[in-house]
């Protein structure tokens, strides 16, 4: 369902950018629940046999040749469907789709509200159809080959159904916004929906950890008491009060490993995947969460709030220049005359898509760069304890099947964490080894 969720991967974008120890790997759009958005980088996990340690680290030459393969099958697939989401919304556009889901929705209702609700789900239901076979093998296929999925093919499609109708509520409300300031505003709405977005943005990151996530996941207090003073200890360390620590079961889903911190005030949380618990040690564990505090500490999200409404201002300033031109040459072919018009959906969508996707090597930079800020602060908290920093990156590798050595121009373009051996190098430079 990529092309369905071009808008909401952009609303969650942020949570997803501000927390996560995500291993360095190209960023995937989300494609299952939003809970697995908020740690940034291929979502998953599933609980391992109890001997996979061994088994998965150290690396062996089998899985290291595995991991390289698999990093490179899932980088062909991230370009492929990003290609393949403008194509679809370039032909529901321009073959009159877009204008006869309109009509459809039209029928169903006057009310302007819902009748916009109604194209919106038609929307999302016709791209998302379109879509599937390619989700299918990117997400489920492609993850069950790799050892790296234990969902049944029941409980992976289940969760895109709940999906659909967090999707249909969280687009409803801004693009409902986006199209009214079109209709008020019409030189200006750019400027306006930008402002109103920095609210948006705000009550997303309050409402996704206590509302969206739990859909998806049990989350539980941390079992291991021990483990949670220490974690509790290091965080009023790092100057952090009132958390709380939960593990989740992300073992549902696959094996991977991540760990993250969000949140805002209230809603702040300190979330451990079951799977890194099993896998690590405690006090590489303590590296991770120091890392994750960093984000925090840092106030990361609130540079990431400024950033994701630069990409809003932007996309939206250039949908306002360019698309009712276009829309004006192509009218009989689109079905549709003004950008007012719902059925002017795609085209909105695909000028969102493009500005995302040239401007990830800049938010790819920011996010790298925060990356490295955060390992060596939680290497500074933890007493420099290289040695084990240096196993969790390995073990994240081992796990997540992620190169720890890409090519500069592919960790350039599409890696928001820096690759592996680089972060092990700047650590050792940091501890002067």
């Amino acid at each position: 369902m990529r092309i369905s969720i071009t808008l909401f991967s952009l609303i969650i974008w942020c949570v997803a950018a501000s927390g996560g120890f995500a291993v360095g790997q190209p960023a995937d759009t989300p494609q299952t629940a939003p809970a697995a958005t908020i740690d940034s980088s291929l979502t998953a996990s599933t609980s391992a046999p109890a001997d996979s340690a061994t088994a998965m680290y150290p690396v062996s030459p089998e899985r290291r040749a595995l991991l390289n393969k698999y990093s490179t099958q899932r980088l062909i697939m991230e370009v492929v469907s990003e290609a393949f989401s403008w194509i679809v919304l370039l032909i529901v556009a321009f073959t009159g789709l877009s204008a006869w889901l309109l009509k459809i929705a039209s029928r169903v209702t006057r009310r302007r509200a819902i009748h916009f609700v109604v194209f919106l789900f038609l929307f999302l239901l016709l791209t998302g159809i379109i879509s599937f076979p390619l989700d299918y093998y990117q997400n489920y296929v492609v993850e069950h080959q790799y050892g790296l999925s234990n969902q049944s093919f029941g409980a992976w499609f289940g969760e895109m159904l709940k999906q659909f109708p967090i999707m249909l509520v969280f687009m409803s409300i801004p693009l409902g916004f986006l199209y009214w300031l079109i209709r008020r505003f019409p030189r200006r709405w750019w400027a306006w929906f930008t402002a109103g977005a920095i609210p948006f943005l705000i009550i997303t990151f309050i409402i996704v950890p206590v509302v969206v996530s739990p859909l998806f996941n049990d989350f539980q207090p941390l079992k291991d008491k021990q483990l949670e003073t220490q974690i509790l200890s290091l965080a009023s360390k790092a100057g952090i009060e009132g958390s709380r620590v939960f593990e989740v079961d992300a073992s549902r889903q696959s094996n991977k490993l991540n760990a993250y911190v969000t949140g805002l005030f209230g809603t702040k949380r300190i979330v451990l995947y079951d799977t890194i618990i099993a896998a690590f040690t405690a006090d590489q564990i303590l590296f991770v969460m120091g890392h994750e505090m960093c984000h925090y500490v840092k106030h990361h999200i609130w540079y990431f709030v400024g950033l994701i409404t630069l990409l809003i201002l932007l996309s939206t300033w250039l949908t306002a220049r360019y698309l009712p031109a276009l829309i004006s040459r192509h009218r009989r072919r689109l079905g549709f005359d003004s950008l007012t018009s719902y059925a002017s959906l795609p085209l909105i969508f695909l000028s969102l898509s493009l500005v995302m996707f040239f401007a990830q090597p800049a938010t790819n930079a920011v996010s790298r760069y925060f990356e490295y800020q955060c390992d060596a602060y939680s290497l500074k908290i933890n007493g420099y304890n290289v040695e084990d920093a240096t196993i969790a990156f390995e073990k994240l590798s081992a796990y997540n099947l992620s190169n720890p050595d890409p090519h500069p121009l592919v960790e350039y373009w599409f890696y928001d964490h820096p690759a592996l051996q680089k972060r092990i190098d700047r650590m050792r430079q940091l501890a002067g080894q």
